[in-house]
């Protein structure tokens, strides 16, 4: 006969012991620091049981022995210091590539059942590391030029149900203006382990331009989750068959949620008016909270009559009080109007610097397309070469054939002539 279901709580010394009865020989166990107050203790299990008991649930439903969670952590770990090393991939060399390679690829093995169905699936994650460099803001952002100019970039991806999807790149130009590039985009799962997101186009915005955009085109892309649980999400890019992209992988890590939410949650509460205890003599803690009130009034109304005492002397000090007030406010001023300076010509820097860049982008193009017929002639005159050389190849050929015959022939020759003189 199957149970219910049930939970209960068991207070030891400090401790807190949370337990969910899944079923009959089947107990899971989280432990809680143990609230001081009533109040306390309910919210407590109101904010971080569901997530406990909804953890528990999963390992119950996907059990792991403690060497292969062990050795999965170990991995994670590896993974995220060489990854965070990389500036999202702009950095990592040949052999730091090989090396997260292989880290992934040994990850999968421990890849848990259908991620993409995963409560751990959705967030908001840190962009580690990709093996193209370009993929997370495009050329323009992640090349040597754009990060010089675009600095502090710090690469977001978001993943939310049912569908929304957003890649962020948050950005400094110059150091000074803030700035971010957007792709937003919708995800939808093809399977347990695989899902498809339609991007839209991407635009690169900086503050007090609102002009300066740069826009790409809508595209669709294929992913593999080849690993994830609470810190990483290990994807990889699978390119269709008939493009000629390779697959990229990509490395990211959760971001971790502030605790903020919890502590409002406890704080929102009514407070309960607690009962008397008895070790304090019955007046409970109404009753001290009482008696502190009377002893800080005491207190205060001495320190007011102290504070009465010198106030004949305050008079004396509000003229100089009121010019230190007016140089602080014409310092502030001259800080402002040096601030304003400074922004404007940097603002002009800026322009003159996304200028060049948009002039480089520009000559760079117009070489391609002159060098184009260039390549072209290459390769007719590496036709022409080839085509010459089976030629000559031919005519050797002949040639040999040729020395052959006229070995033949004068071989014939001197055996006439033997035979003539023989007569």
């Amino acid at each position: 006969m199957m149970s219910m279901p049930m939970s209960t709580v068991v207070a030891k010394s400090n401790v807190q012991v949370l337990r969910v009865q899944a079923s009959p020989g089947a107990q899971l166990s989280a432990r809680l620091p143990a609230p001081f107050t009533n109040r306390g203790q309910r919210s407590a299990c109101k904010s971080r049981g569901h997530r406990i008991i909804r953890s528990g649930l999963l390992d119950f439903l996907n059990p792991q022995t403690g060497s292969t969670s062990a050795r999965a952590d170990e991995l994670v770990s590896e993974l995220l210091d060489l990854a965070r090393s990389t500036n999202g991939g702009a950095k990592a060399r040949l052999e730091t590539r090989e090396q997260l390679e292989e880290l992934a690829q040994e990850l999968q093995r421990f890849r848990p059942r259908a991620p993409t169905r995963s409560p751990l699936f959705p967030g908001t994650y840190k962009v580690l590391y990709t093996s193209n460099p370009n993929a997370p803001g495009g050329p323009v952002l992640r090349s040597a030029p754009g990060q010089a100019v675009f600095t502090g970039q710090q690469l977001r991806q978001t993943l939310e149900k049912p569908d929304v999807f957003l890649n962020e790149v948050a950005f400094k130009t110059l150091g000074l203006f803030p700035g971010t590039a957007l792709q937003e985009g919708r995800w939808r799962a093809l399977d347990g382990n695989r899902y498809v997101v339609d991007l839209e186009p991407a635009a690169l915005k900086v503050a007090g331009n609102a002009g300066l955009s740069q826009q790409s085109e809508a595209v669709q892309r294929k992913f593999e989750v080849l690993y994830l649980d609470e810190r990483v999400r290990v994807v990889r890019f699978l390119p269709d068959a008939d493009s000629d992209s390779q697959p990229q992988l990509f490395v990211f890590e959760r971001e971790i949620e502030d605790a903020e939410d919890d502590i409002e949650e406890e704080e929102d509460e009514p407070e309960e008016v607690p009962a008397a205890l008895p070790f304090l003599r019955g007046r409970g803690r109404a009753g001290l909270a009482t008696e502190a009130e009377r002893s800080y009034a005491q207190e205060a109304s001495a320190g007011t009559k102290r504070i009465g005492r010198k106030t004949a002397a305050a008079p004396a000090q509000v003229p100089d009080a009121k010019t230190e007030e007016v140089k602080r406010r014409e310092m502030v001023r001259a800080q402002l109007a040096e601030i304003t300076v400074a922004y404007k010509e940097a603002q002009a820097e800026t322009r003159t610097a996304l200028k060049q860049l948009k002039d480089f982008e520009r000559e760079s193009a117009q070489a391609r397309r002159q060098s184009a017929p260039a390549l072209d002639m290459v390769r007719i005159a590496d036709a022409t070469a080839e085509a010459a050389e089976q030629q000559l190849q031919a005519a050797r050929e002949v040639a040999a054939n040729a020395d052959e015959q006229l070995k033949a022939a004068s071989s014939a020759l001197v055996e006439l002539e033997r035979r003539v003189r023989q007569r």
